[in-house]
């Protein structure tokens, strides 16, 4: 027997467990290990929590090999090291697959793990010390809260577009909300940096714009291209420039939603990584119009695209939801007040649900004065960890298509995407027999879920 116990998730059946050395000696016993397949990619001290698409496959997998009658009898265990990093990761698997296939709520996914030591909580992608930690709990709230806001669809989510449009070459953008907003990095003024490698301009990203259904561009970060490149392709641009690193002042708030709930499509958001600044933004209005919690936000958008919001932009959504959830509920009362409300007191009531945010940021004097005075080269540090960690400025470019619907998103079938990454078997085979569960060769789902 292994010396820690492992966690029962269907009992008789499906087990959890850390430890030291696989439960290799226990009968009609199958275990597997995706520590070293499904490996987040880091930009600094951060390690997790691994992506939606890798949260995907590893759902994807498990539930065919449960699901396959030559291993009914066998107890399965998904084993991970003592490595604390490795360890974390591999329980927010399980949790996301409990919520996923076994249709389980975030906290009913979570109670197996809460017997065993205490986990390494997530940190943010920052350069510096990190006083905020995003919980295992928080990213599987995050995770339950889009499925239920219609934000991800397990059945329908299309693996191939999102790895493909994640990579800096092909454009480094992630719906966050589909339909209504899309965090990218900052477009470039040519086709390829200082180094050689490939990036969008305004123009490449102009005509996937449109055709998602996307109507303007806010940029958050100094001017590195003209406004009018958007502009004459039928996009509007805003400029609402914060400091790198730093929290929006109020009036940048209230001019961001504001933009965003007057413009007729949705928004392409970004500053100079599209994660700081964007991810913030992004979660003030998730906050106000769909009542996401903002530490379960800080987990979704991280799945989404990972590293996103960094130093006291984590303190600082945590400290102004419930004022902006006040916001949000004076909007909808107002809205449905409109046609009742006199001419005279509709412009009076537009600031209205739009307070002064008056915050006290729990945070650690350096985090504090990131907050007021930014912090100097952190974006172009989180873009240069993105492209050495992908490294493949020679992948093909994808010519852009408009697809059917003309309103993509990056978590259904609805994509102009072809091409399919490589084939691999992110399960080990068996300590009891030579078994090798389903490859990677296809991601559709043609079972109904496990329940």
């Amino acid at each position: 027997m292994t010396a820690n116990p492992p966690a029962e998730i269907i009992p008789n059946r499906l087990y959890w467990i850390s430890d030291k050395t696989p439960p290799r000696n226990q009968a009609n016993s199958y275990y597997f290990c995706i520590d070293n397949e499904l490996v987040y990619q880091p930009f600094c001290s951060d390690f997790g929590p691994l992506n939606i698409s890798m949260t995907y496959k590893f759902c994807i997998e498990l539930e065919k090999l449960i699901k396959n009658q030559t291993y009914s009898s066998y107890k399965i265990y998904h084993y991970t090291t003592l490595n604390p990093q490795k360890r974390s990761n591999a329980a927010y698997l399980m949790g996301a697959f409990q919520i996923l296939v076994l249709n389980r709520s975030a906290q009913e996914s979570w109670n197996p793990f809460i017997p065993l030591p205490a986990f390494l909580d997530f940190r943010d992608a920052g350069y510096g010390g990190c006083t905020y930690r995003c919980t295992i709990l928080h990213c599987l709230k995050g995770l339950e809260k889009a499925i239920q806001l219609g934000w991800f669809d397990y059945k329908k989510f299309n693996v191939h577009e999102y790895e493909f449009y994640e990579k800096v070459e092909n454009g480094d953008w992630n719906w966050i909300i589909p339909n209504k907003m899309l965090a990218f990095a900052s477009p470039s003024p040519a086709s390829s940096d200082n180094d050689g490698f490939k990036v969008w301009t305004p123009e490449d990203y102009a005509p996937l714009f449109k055709s998602l259904g996307l109507s303007a561009v806010v940029r958050l970060n100094n001017k590195t291209y003209e406004a009018e490149r958007f502009i004459q392709k039928g996009i509007k641009h805003y400029d609402l420039y914060f400091l790198d690193g730093s929290v929006p002042s109020d009036s940048i708030i209230k001019e961001f939603l504001r933009i965003a709930e007057t413009e007729s499509g949705g928004l392409a958001v970004h500053c100079k990584a599209g994660l700081g600044r964007t991810g913030t933004l992004i979660g003030i209005y998730a906050i106000k119009h769909f009542d996401f919690p903002a530490a379960d936000f800080i987990g979704w958008i991280r799945l989404c695209r990972p590293g996103s919001v960094l130093g006291p932009q984590q303190q600082f959504l945590v400290e102004i939801e419930s004022e902006v959830r006040k916001w949000g509920q004076e909007y909808r009362a107002l809205k449905n007040d409109l046609k009742i409300i006199s001419p005279d007191k509709r412009e009076e009531n537009k600031t209205a649900g739009m307070r002064k945010i008056d915050n006290k940021l729990e945070m650690s004097p350096a985090e504090h004065f990131v907050s007021i005075h930014g912090d100097y080269g952190q974006a172009e540090r989180l873009v240069s960890a993105k492209k050495s960690n992908q490294s493949s400025p020679n992948s093909p470019a994808l010519p852009i298509k408009t697809p059917a619907s003309g309103r993509a998103q990056s978590h259904t079938p609805n994509s102009p995407v072809k091409n399919k990454p490589q084939s691999s078997n992110i399960f080990v085979k068996s300590a009891v027999r030579n078994i090798t569960p389903g490859s990677m060769r296809s991601y559709n789902r043609k079972s109904p879920s496990f329940k």
